[in-house]
């Protein structure tokens, strides 16, 4: 099974084989990847946050899609899983 893999493979395996491999460095950008992910988790949970605060004030749809950033169709779901009507 893995001897068909690496003849299946071989340009591809030769090519890691001869390509020096770090760790640390590989890690690295691991983490930097997470990071940016969990940040882009937290700004569109911030968002969502801003955009049902302003729901439950009753804010005209332009506003809240200016201000929160968040599309039109995001805001409707939004709006739906609180209870609020949007017009």
């Amino acid at each position: 099974m893995i001897r068909a893999f690496l003849l299946a493979n071989r340009a591809g395996v030769k090519a890691m084989f001869l390509t020096e491999y770090d760790k640390e460095r590989e890690f690295e950008l691991l983490r930097r990847e997470e990071r940016r992910e969990a940040i882009r988790e937290t700004e569109n949970t911030v968002r969502e946050e801003v955009a049902k605060d302003m729901l439950k004030k009753n804010y005209p749809l332009d506003a809240i899609k200016d201000i929160s950033r968040l599309s039109e169709d995001a805001i409707r779901k939004l709006a739906k899983s609180i209870g609020v009507a949007v017009l």
